[in-house]
């Protein structure tokens, strides 16, 4: 049996950044090669893995199954090892008096952050933290690039170029309603919501680039013909409102799986055709080999994915109970 030939490291760096621009382009830019350079490591890799690994959809290269799956297993090696290159002792988490600035535009921006800053808080005593949940805050690129803002959590690719962007979970929508609600009880379904009123996000400003699921909700609600009650501009108010009235809302499941867990609120699965929409943490590739940066980022994308999956877990809690039949 013939045995396979371990792939180059470098082909591993080739790969992580056309993933992560989504062009040979852009990632040769990212690390000083030729475009050639760049084409040929990608042609080894797929003549190596069986697999076409990248499929370009207009100006973008998409990546496979494959390429999805095997990514973060790369991902996490090279940080590994830049790590152990960059000199870990450089940076003690128990020692350092560092401050860092993380962006969280994304709705669960403050949820997120206390999250955060109680993780360091008990691995770093020395290291402060502070944060910005404005929905994209001007001149956070800016910021980034210049290294007084180190990273930013949102469901939207700020951009490209010399960014990096890590995919950490994919969120979606679901229906929030009263656990005293006088009509929905556990086992509700989108049959049982035809009598009653809704609460519809709409962004605060015409510039504000929202998630297709958000969109779809509302095409939901009026291909449905439910009532609605009430406008929000801001997702977190929709908990708010429906805790206190008999009104159902739509939110990102990761809120509300941390709210499942007050015993207030229940949850009602929407169709699986409402898109779902990822959480990626990006950074400036300037920071890559950064020691502090290194660990920040490790603890951020755990604690980031933990949050996500509390909003599964709540879900799959809410489906064992029998609710969310589409009707």
């Amino acid at each position: 049996m013939a045995r396979s030939r371990p792939l180059d490291l470098n082909l591993l760096t080739v790969f992580e950044a056309v993933f992560e621009t989504g062009s040979i382009t852009a990632a040769a830019d990212r690390l000083g090669l030729t475009q050639s350079a760049v084409s040929h490591a990608i042609s080894r890799m797929r003549g190596a893995l069986a697999d076409e690994l990248f499929v370009r959809n207009g100006n973008v290269l998409k990546p496979t199954a494959t390429a999805t799956t095997l990514y973060p297993s790369f991902r996490d090696s090279l940080d590994n090892i830049r790590g152990a290159i960059a000199g870990k002792a450089q940076f003690d988490p128990l020692r350092s008096r560092r401050e860092f600035r993380i962006a969280i535009p994304h709705i669960a921006g403050p949820i997120i952050g206390l999250q955060i800053e109680k993780r360091v808080a008990h691995e770093a005593p020395g290291v402060r933290l502070s944060f910005d949940t404005r929905t994209m805050p001007a001149g956070v690129l800016r910021e980034m690039e210049e290294g007084r803002v180190d990273m930013a959590i949102d469901w939207l690719r700020i951009a490209e170029g010399r960014f990096v962007h890590q995919h950490v979970f994919d969120d979606r929508l679901t229906l929030l309603y009263s656990a005293r609600h006088p009509r929905l009880g556990a086992k509700a379904s989108l049959r049982d919501l035809e009598a009653e009123r809704f609460v519809i996000h709409y962004g605060r400003t015409a510039s504000w680039v929202e998630p297709a699921a958000l969109r779809q909700v509302r095409e939901l609600v009026t291909r449905r013909k439910w009532s609605v009650a009430f406008h929000v501009s801001e997702l977190l108010e929709i908990p708010l409102v429906v805790g206190a009235t008999p009104l159902v809302g739509a939110v990102p499941l990761s809120i509300a799986g941390a709210l499942m867990e007050t015993g207030l609120l229940r949850m009602l699965p929407l169709p699986e055709a409402i898109a779902a929409f990822p959480v990626t943490l990006s950074w400036h590739a300037g920071r890559r080999q950064d020691p502090g940066h290194i660990w920040l980022r490790r603890l951020v994308r755990s604690e980031v994915g933990r949050f996500g999956a509390r909003g599964l877990t709540a879900l799959a809690d809410t489906r064992g109970a029998g609710a969310g039949k589409v009707g």
